[in-house]
């Protein structure tokens, strides 16, 4: 089993990950950009994905702060790479490790 956390986005920006990492639960993490049409405000039909396994979220992440005020983010150079791009392979049909 896999398990998959996903982080929409209207528009192509840093994506925020909260004040703690003991949020990010997934095995794998879809970064799914130009999900909504800014003209529209409809769904997007064809976002543009990014698909990391959480070592490489975690390899990108930057932070701010301290203490309680702390925020971690992904910025849209760790995670717009070719090497990321639709990668839905990476995830396989989950019964191949």
């Amino acid at each position: 089993m896999h398990t998959i956390q996903v982080k929409t986005l209207s528009k192509r920006n840093p994506v925020p990950l909260g004040s703690t990492l003991d949020t990010l639960f997934a095995d794998f993490f879809a970064v799914c950009i130009r999900t909504v049409n800014p003209n529209s405000g409809a769904d997007e039909p064809n976002p543009e994905c990014f698909v990391l396994r959480k070592e490489e979220l975690l390899n990108g992440i930057s932070e701010w702060g301290k203490g309680k005020k702390k925020g971690y983010w992904l910025e849209c150079k760790d995670y717009e790479r070719d090497t990321f791009r639709e990668r839905w392979d990476k995830i396989g049909h989950g019964t191949i490790p």
